[in-house]
């Protein structure tokens, strides 16, 4: 179902919005303290999606489900623009996404991206690599200009 397929009622179709009791910790021995030394930058790719919401849920400790994710990012919507960073286990570990919106620019009808929910985990070798402004950056490089978003915000 497209965007606009959509009924007039805008509200997720779940309200669970409820805070987490911790913020989980990067714990020796455990998958998340060891290394990330590859990184790799991507578009989104369907079945992605588990593990776009995982970090989320992680990052802003909550508690949101996959289906409140498909309602807010349509993934099956051929206009989805998104971009990820994945480790080794192809664990994704930063996410930048924008939903399409309409607008008009000197008369022109044209595409832009509200950019929402983006994040990158709390590790130290993301915060050393920038890999939230390089997820960022392969964003603008793949998803904005002629034919795709004018501008995102």
């Amino acid at each position: 179902m497209g965007r606009d397929a959509r009924p007039d009622d805008r509200s997720p179709p779940t309200a669970e919005r409820d805070r987490s009791p911790a913020l989980p910790q990067y714990k020796s021995g455990g998958a998340r303290s060891k290394p990330i030394d590859e990184i790799i930058y991507r578009s989104y790719r369907p079945g992605d999606e588990e593990a776009i919401l995982d970090g989320f849920n992680e990052t802003f400790r909550l508690t949101r489900d996959l289906d409140y994710w498909k309602w807010k990012f349509d993934a099956d919507d051929p206009g989805r623009f998104m971009s990820v960073a994945v480790d080794a286990y192809d664990e994704v570990q930063a996410f930048y996404g924008a939903m399409p919106v309409h607008w008009r620019y000197d008369g022109v009808r044209k595409l832009a991206g509200l950019g929402a929910d983006v994040y990158c985990r709390r590790h130290p070798d993301l915060i050393r690599a920038n890999a939230f402004l390089k997820t960022f950056y392969h964003f603008v490089e793949h998803h904005l200009g002629p034919g795709r978003l004018s501008i995102v915000f």
